[in-house]
């Protein structure tokens, strides 16, 4: 069950999202123009709606999928587009929406845009680039960049590990090409999903903020196929998804609070019981979180009147990531997210691994042989990647002449995993999730760290 000490406030700007299909400010316009690329089994278009309203205004173009073979794997492609740029829109329509004053009405309004481009397709997979661009205030442009290499066979994700060969150290394959264009890159910097394939090449981007080119939307390094020595596999077909995932959006939008609220439900099980109650828990702890979230919003209101103070509404959000989905587990991270006033707001993160023949909860000890000291396997692994991180980031910082003693790695606050730790499944491999401040400041984020199940060998279950 979820702790009910998540609820902790901390300052925060907030931070929306939606699943659903963003705010009546967005009208769909005409028949889309398609983007077809001839000669292959899917065909994508776009899907194009506007925003007009006096506090904001923008052209959405989001990619859809028809015409393969399986129509629940069109239907799961589609809506992971459809999630990532709902999500964006509706969070820059809500804030747009909350920060609008009437007397500056011309200084206020923002745009919103989103544009994709198809970068490579195949009859196996198609890779996708989504650049979602917000301008706040006269000044203010940032756009988000997002590549999706999309499995056509499963309609899953493929992850940059999927390209390669076993025996391919990519990573460093990628950080010497990088180099070698005058960047220096850590492992932490190289994320599985930040990626995008063209035709005789793998795209890699990284936040510009990171390596010193702010000014830039993300840098970008463009390796040939030929600098891998194993190749790179266009072909990869992943397992079928064991049940479909809905999701299910609740919007708050009133004096006290606002946010969305998005609840997971699955169907396609034999067992209609098992499925009611895995159901059930996500309906109960989600409703939990609202009414918990509504209640504190009130009383912040009340107190803001009684005492004449201006209450910003409170912000209550849940962000559902569909993860491993396979087989008899199910591993879904859920974000809550709070903001009651401040500079910025709280989130912890739940991850939900489910076994699908019992419906039941499945703990990190669960996964592992019985009398296997689990738990100090684990510790060791994350330790030796924060060592690991550590040591690139002050041989990256001497190399550009700083002071070794000067210099600050993140995540000191680890001591080793906990009883209830939090994790999710995906694939092969194994995550190991922090919550805010856990193990490092605010700014180090929620850190995740990535383990491959082979590492275990026989030690697990």
């Amino acid at each position: 069950m979820m702790n009910k000490k998540m609820f902790y406030k901390v300052a925060g700007s907030i931070i929306l999202g939606s699943l659903c299909i963003f705010s009546t400010a967005c009208i769909p316009t005409a028949k889309a123009d398609s983007q077809m690329v001839k000669n292959q089994s899917a065909e994508i278009t776009a899907k194009q709606m506007s925003i007009d309203e006096n506090y904001i205004t923008g052209d959405i173009n989001i990619p859809v999928i028809s015409k393969l073979q399986d129509k629940n794997v069109e239907k799961k492609v589609n809506e992971i587009f459809e999630k990532d740029i709902n999500e964006f829109v509706d969070e820059k329509v809500t804030m747009a929406k909350r920060d609008y004053k009437e007397e500056n009405k011309d200084d206020q309004k923002e745009e919103v845009n989103v544009t994709y481009k198809v970068a490579y397709q195949n009859e196996n997979l198609v890779s996708i680039v989504i650049d979602k661009k917000a301008k706040q205030g006269k000044n203010n442009t940032f756009t988000i960049r997002k590549g999706y290499t999309i499995d056509l066979k499963s309609g899953k994700q493929v992850n940059l590990y999927h390209l390669f060969d076993s025996r391919e150290e990519y990573k460093n394959i990628i950080k010497s090409f990088a180099k070698d264009k005058g960047k220096e890159l850590i492992n932490r910097e190289i994320l599985d999903d930040n990626y995008y394939i063209k035709e005789g090449s793998v795209v890699i981007y990284i936040d510009g903020y990171i390596i010193g080119e702010s000014d830039k939307i993300d840098s970008e390094f463009e390796i040939p196929f030929s600098n891998f020595k194993y190749g790179i596999n266009t072909k990869t077909e992943l397992s079928p998804y064991a049940v479909d995932v809905n999701i299910k959006n609740i919007k708050l939008d009133t004096d006290y609070i606002t946010g969305n609220i998005n609840i997971p439900s699955i169907k396609g099980l034999e067992d209609k019981k098992i499925e009611e109650k895995i159901n059930k828990r996500f309906e109960k702890e989600a409703m939990d979180f609202k009414t918990e979230m509504e209640k504190e919003g009130k009383e912040g209101l009340k107190d803001a009147k009684k005492y004449g103070y201006t209450q910003r509404p409170y912000g209550a959000d849940i962000y559902v990531e569909e993860y491993k989905n396979e087989g008899d587990i199910l591993s879904i991270y859920m974000l809550y997210y709070t903001y009651t006033g401040g500079a910025h707001g709280a989130s912890n993160g739940v991850g939900y691994n489910i076994d699908l023949k019992t419906g039941e909860l499945m703990n990190l000890k669960d996964l592992f042989r019985d009398g296997y000291d689990y738990k100090k396997a684990i510790d060791e692994k994350v330790k030796a990647q924060i060592d690991s991180n550590g040591q690139e980031i002050i041989a990256k910082g001497v190399a550009e002449g700083q002071k070794e003693e000067a210099m600050y790695t993140p995540y000191k606050g680890f001591t080793g995993i906990s009883d209830n730790q939090t994790f999710y499944l995906k694939e092969d491999r194994l995550y190991i999730c922090f919550g805010s401040y856990e193990i490092g400041c605010y700014a180090e984020g929620m850190p995740v760290f990535e383990i491959p199940l082979s590492e275990f060998e026989e030690d697990l279950k």
